[in-house]
C-alpha cells in the first residue's frame, strides 16, 4: 500500500517548491539578473546562493544555503522580447519548508519583475 504523499512531495520522496514568470524582457537579460551576482542581490538579498553550473540564457544550477538544498533555473525565450524563467528549488526538508520556499520565490519574482521591467 503507498503512503499518500505530502503536499509538494515528488515521488521519490523529496520535497521541492518552484515557481515560473514569463516576463516582457529579452532572455538575456533575465538571465543576467540570475547570473550576475550584483544584479541579483539586487532582487534577492542575503540569499546564500553559489552557482554550480550554468549555460548562458539556458540553465543555472547552484547550491542553496552552502548545499543544504539545491536550486534548478531554467530559461526559455518567447518571442519578441519575452522570457520566461523556471525555478525549481529541490531537496527541501519538509512540506513546511516547501511551502515558505514557494512563497520566497513567488516574492522575490515580484521583486525580479519590477527590477528587470524598471
Amino acid at each position: 500500500s503507498r503512503r499518500p504523499r505530502d503536499k509538494f512531495q515528488k515521488c521519490d520522496g523529496e520535497y521541492s517548491a518552484n515557481g515560473s514568470r514569463t516576463l516582457n524582457v529579452p532572455i538575456s537579460k533575465l538571465y543576467a539578473a540570475f547570473s550576475d551576482a550584483k544584479v541579483r542581490n539586487r532582487w534577492l538579498p542575503g540569499a546564500d546562493f553559489e552557482i554550480t553550473t550554468e549555460t548562458k540564457d539556458k540553465s543555472i544550477r547552484g547550491k542553496w544555503d552552502g548545499g543544504a538544498s539545491r536550486v534548478s533555473i531554467n530559461f526559455y525565450a518567447k518571442g519578441g522580447d519575452k522570457a520566461q524563467v523556471a525555478v525549481d528549488h529541490m531537496k527541501l526538508p519538509s512540506s513546511k519548508a516547501c511551502a515558505m520556499q514557494k512563497q520566497y520565490w513567488f516574492d522575490a519574482l515580484n521583486r525580479l519583475e519590477e527590477l528587470v521591467s524598471a
